[in-house]
């Protein structure tokens, strides 16, 4: 072999070495990738599934909210009924029932914190 011929096979050797060593590169810059990408789409994943609980709680809440309301709806329309019988009771036993307008100061003269006068309506 002439030297010629030597240099451009040692060359070529080095030429297919940093063609091996980019292959091997790209190659782990692929696997990084796609471990990244995996890891996004599990992300993801489980950020959807979040999402979906939350929103059956949410649904849940909502429930359990209505219901409530029904039942302190279907209490104030029991305490009213018997407030309504209460006062057609006193009304046979005395007579009549007489109402009579009293004064703000009168109403706040019995205020307690459990029963508060509504100063907006007054």
């Amino acid at each position: 072999m002439c030297i010629r011929d030597r240099k451009e096979t040692d060359e070529e050797d080095k030429q297919v070495t940093r063609l091996k060593y980019q292959k091997k590169e790209l190659k782990r810059e692929l696997k990084e990738v796609t471990q990244t990408l995996m890891e996004r789409e599990r992300d993801l994943d489980l950020k959807v599934q979040r999402m979906g609980d939350l929103e059956q709680e949410l649904e849940q809440t909502k429930q359990l909210s209505m219901m409530n309301q029904n039942e302190e709806y279907a209490d104030l329309r029991n305490n009213l009924y018997q407030i309504q019988r209460r006062c057609e009771e006193l009304q046979k036993e005395n007579g009549s029932l007489k109402i009579q307008p009293v004064s703000y100061t009168h109403l706040r003269a019995h205020e307690t914190p459990e029963h508060l006068v509504c100063r907006l309506l007054l």
